[in-house]
């Protein structure tokens, strides 16, 4: 303090105290201005599971490569309880430090968070710790999977993702055959049980919840592997983005029209549909064939 009070005039020190002041009201502030500008919007119904009575538990999501904090947090909340995830943990670079967390968005909103920790045949996880969905079920493979595991202290069971092929293939008769086998009980390998997924999260969520060891990840969840950017279909990128644009403007004046107008739900919804399946990983990127772009084309200018 007497430093500062060294090098700087009495003014400039209480312009600073101020700002200091001013800096700590705001991040108090804006998370609950936040949760009040989305409680302003009428909520419809958590997607089109519960129209027949269902509600979702577990979102899993295998191909998207970078999930942003700002917004999919709420996302997932909204439409969840629990988060599975694959590709983060294929990184190329640097290792996510976690496999079973709280993922917590910027408004503060948080989901419990699973990667799958599945590695491939004859993988060392200590030196490689890539993972994959395409997971064969093995003795060498369970093993992988569990070392490759970080959340030990906390949780002993694991989900594996097994499979043959990379079209979601189901499993195999010698696959079937190795989990009978193995649900038995083999001497120095994990025990394996065949049980929906929803079971092992709701599992898992019991095991974890309210547990201080379980560590919470602030920030968005991002695929190294997926850094590049381009598309050999610029028309549709350039389309996509105005529309995203387009949406945000529309959804602002929404809200600030509200409540002399009523807020447009299912044309909003309506728009996002057409926006977000033309944002599937073989359109946006150019990988489709041409017949799907001639589609695109028209039901971007009619958005």
């Amino acid at each position: 303090m007497k430093k500062l009070f060294s090098c700087c005039s009495p003014r400039m020190f209480f312009l600073y105290v101020i700002l200091v002041v001013f800096h700590r009201l705001l991040s108090l502030l804006v998370p609950v201005f936040t949760q009040k500008l989305i409680d302003a919007i009428p909520q419809n119904s958590l997607g089109d599971l519960q129209f027949y009575g269902i509600v979702n538990l577990v979102i899993i999501l295998l191909f998207i490569a970078c999930l942003s904090a700002a917004n999919y947090v709420q996302e997932c909340y909204e439409n969840g309880k629990i988060l599975l995830k694959k590709k983060e943990f294929a990184q190329q670079v640097n290792k996510i430090p976690y496999d079973t967390f709280m993922w917590r968005g910027i408004d503060g909103t948080e989901i419990l968070t699973h990667l799958v920790t599945t590695v491939d045949l004859g993988q060392d996880p200590t030196k490689n710790f890539f993972t994959t969905y395409n997971g064969q079920l093995h003795p060498d493979s369970i093993m992988g999977g569990w070392q490759r595991y970080q959340q030990k202290d906390i949780n002993n069971d694991i989900l594996i993702s097994y499979g043959y092929g990379d079209g979601g293939g189901g499993p195999t008769r010698e696959m079937l055959e190795t989990s009978k086998r193995m649900e038995k009980g083999v001497l120095g390998i994990p025990k394996v049980r065949q049980v929906f997924a929803r079971q092992f999260f709701e599992e898992l969520d019991k095991r974890v919840s309210g547990n201080r060891r379980l560590p919470t990840w602030e920030g968005e969840l991002y695929f190294e592997y997926h850094r590049g950017t381009l598309t050999s279909m610029a028309r549709n990128k350039r389309s996509n983005r105005k529309s995203e644009l387009g949406m945000m403007d529309l959804e602002l004046l929404s809200v600030l029209a509200a409540p002399q107008l009523d807020y447009p739900q299912q044309e909003m919804d309506a728009l996002w549909r057409v926006i977000l399946i033309n944002q599937f990983h073989d359109i946006l990127p150019g990988s489709s064939i041409h017949e799907v772009y001639e589609v695109c084309k028209k039901e971007y200018a009619a958005v």
